[in-house]
């Protein structure tokens, strides 16, 4: 536009100026929670250092008691055998029979690869029950996420339960870990069927409770279907 006195013509304004586009980046919902599962991993890595790095190791029940049981299970799985007895403790034991043999709990069948010599080796048994701390927590963040918290709460959250007392105290205690980390599963997809009338997360839902029995610990599968039930039953009630 000239200015009537100069005769000179006036720099466009720069807002009004036709310029490029704006380039917003946006991070993408997959990528926020990868980066929050990124972030508990970096987290237990700082916390089980002296495990991960052989300076230490998990001992009391689990190196008494569950370790020579899960390398027994998975020194007969890759022989081929089921292993319904142990010949090893008096004149023989029933072995399937012992739940806290987790002899059907599918997790454990991947440590049958890492049998040698007859022993599974020690440090893949500490590392199997950590990464059930990191399915805990990862399984809060997303229970978190479903029930509308935003990211940074929800990944506090997540926090939280991978450092709670309660949590770290049973390291030793496998039995109690395993199904600790798929109670926030089961509540997800169960919270997920009823929402969204869904059968597929009802059956995942399903699948998922049947490892807290399998995982050795009756008591806590009987809590968890009791603690689901009664929070879907009030679910079920509120939606009529």
């Amino acid at each position: 536009m000239a200015n009537k006195k100069t005769g000179l013509s006036k720099k466009p304004h720069p807002t009004n100026r036709p310029g490029k586009p704006k380039i917003t980046i946006h991070l993408t919902s997959w990528a926020g929670d990868l980066a929050a599962i990124i972030g508990f991993v970096l987290m237990l890595s700082i916390f089980f250092w002296p495990v991960l790095t052989g300076r230490s190791f998990f001992g009391e029940d689990f190196l008494e008691v569950f370790y020579p049981i899960q390398s027994y299970v998975a020194g007969e799985l890759q022989a081929g055998r089921f292993p319904f007895w142990v010949p090893y403790v008096f004149g023989g034991t029933p072995l399937f029979a012992m739940v806290d043999s987790m002899v059907l709990y599918p997790p454990n069948w991947i440590l049958a690869l890492f049998v040698e010599n007859e022993y599974l080796s020690y440090v893949v048994m500490e590392f199997h029950a950590i990464g059930h701390v990191l399915l805990l927590g990862t399984g809060v963040y997303f229970l978190c996420r479903e029930l509308g918290t935003k990211r940074p709460g929800a990944f506090i959250a997540g926090t939280a339960a991978l450092f709670s007392g309660r949590l770290i105290h049973q390291m030793f205690n496998v039995t109690m870990l395993y199904p600790y980390s798929w109670t926030p599963w089961c509540v997800l997809f169960m919270f997920r069927a009823i929402e969204r009338k869904s059968w597929k997360s009802a059956s995942i839902g399903g699948i998922l409770l049947s490892l807290t029995i399998f995982g050795g610990h009756i008591q806590l599968a009987m809590y968890t279907f009791y603690s689901i039930g009664i929070l879907f039953s009030v679910l079920l009630v509120t939606k009529l």
